[in-house]
């Protein structure tokens, strides 16, 4: 982030408890850059502001892993601007928080980033603390694993925030990913096992974790230490399996993604679900506006089971299949018609409606759901 170093240092210093700005933007955030990271941050935390803009980027050229560097700034970023407090620390680090002076209005957007920086937004988001805006969240290239992070992100957290604006660009759907994402949501943890054996299935719960306690990264490479530890008691969604890992249990920590810590007498502790999850449990959350730009699809209603997930209080909606790619394999014998009664009974509240390249039909089955639909505008 050279080019807009200077300018965040620009805007944070020259402001004040007197002076509010409208609007600040972090524009093209790469994650690598150790220097000045926490000075950055810091000043930022502390500067007043209307609306405050992160845009993350990365040149991680498909690698799985991740840096120390890019978990410890992930982890610092999102949670002193988006959530206002810092679960963990590397150690050494010293942050000096500074609450911003009066709401702020969000806008969040990773034009490429890894998987692992991408978990670690889904990781912060579902945590985002009550009331919180987000005018706007913007995801490139969601596939696979990435759409269980997404659906665990904003469908299973416990706090009440507003989402304006989703915009998922470059999508792959398959039915494989529909399946995924409904197992998300009954045992609401993001990661879905491949072990069915009795003996190992894992439980689901939380741990709670003690100030001082240490937690390893799992988007690191074997070889990458870097402790992190707890800054204060907390709580976070957990998987454990106790034939196997008895003294180790998965953890999902706002902004770090999954961490390994250990399950022992006097310091973290698990507790399992006391009831199991068969049906998403509803946090009062919607978004109101959605545009899905779909890069490939195995099955055009898919989009359907999706929006079954997170569009049941969409009030604008737009979807396009990109067909513009030669490369681009699609089958054109899974193309099938998108029901209109259909859609309009997953999203009861739609006002407006864009679709391009779907064949559309209306089927008799949900005529009463078209007839109270408050569609206002649309375009096909």
């Amino acid at each position: 982030m050279p080019a807009y170093e200077g300018v965040w240092k620009k805007m944070c210093f020259q402001g004040s408890a007197s002076e509010r700005c409208q609007y600040v933007v972090a524009k093209e955030v790469y994650l690598t850059t150790p220097r000045d990271f926490v000075e950055i941050v810091t000043a930022l935390g502390g500067t007043s502001m209307d609306n405050f803009m992160l845009d993350l980027a990365d040149d991680y050229e498909d690698r799985v892993v991740d840096t120390s560097t890019e978990v410890a700034n992930s982890g610092l970023i999102l949670n002193a601007l988006f959530r206002g407090c810092l679960p963990c620390t590397v150690d050494g680090q010293h942050v000096p928080l500074r609450s911003t002076v009066g709401s702020v209005k969000y806008d969040l957007s990773s034009s490429s980033v890894s998987d692992g920086v991408f978990t670690a937004i889904c990781s912060a988001v579902v945590e985002l603390p009550t009331g919180t805006l987000l005018k706007s969240l913007e995801f490139y290239s969601v596939c696979r694993d990435r759409w269980k992070w997404l659906v665990y992100a904003l469908c299973c957290g416990s706090s009440v925030f507003r989402l304006e604006n989703l915009d998922l660009i470059g999508t792959s759907l398959t039915r494989a990913d529909v399946v995924a994402m409904g197992e998300v949501l009954k045992i609401r943890y993001p990661v879905v096992s491949s072990e069915q054996r009795r003996l190992r299935v894992p439980q689901y719960g939380f741990v709670s974790i003690e100030e001082g306690t240490e937690l390893s990264s799992t988007r690191l490479a074997e070889d990458d230490i870097m402790v992190l530890r707890s800054a204060s008691a907390f709580r976070c969604r957990a998987r454990y399996c106790p034939i196997g890992s008895a003294h180790w249990a998965d953890v999902i920590v706002p902004g770090y993604g999954i961490c390994r810590t250990r399950i022992e007498d006097g310091a973290s502790s698990f507790d399992p679900d006391s009831l199991a999850f068969g049906h998403r449990i509803d946090r009062g959350f919607y978004i109101r506006s959605l545009n899905l730009h779909i890069g490939k699809i195995e099955l055009n209603t898919l989009v359907l089971d999706l929006l079954g997930f997170i569009g049941a209080g969409l009030r604008k909606l737009s979807m396009i299949i990109d067909e513009s790619d030669p490369n681009e394999v699609y089958d054109q014998q899974n193309r099938t018609d998108l029901d209109l009664g259909r859609l309009a009974a997953v999203c009861p509240g739609l006002e407006a409606l864009e679709l391009t390249y779907f064949d559309v039909v209306v089927l008799p089955t949900h005529d009463g759901a078209l007839l109270t639909w408050p569609i206002k505008k649309n375009w096909y």
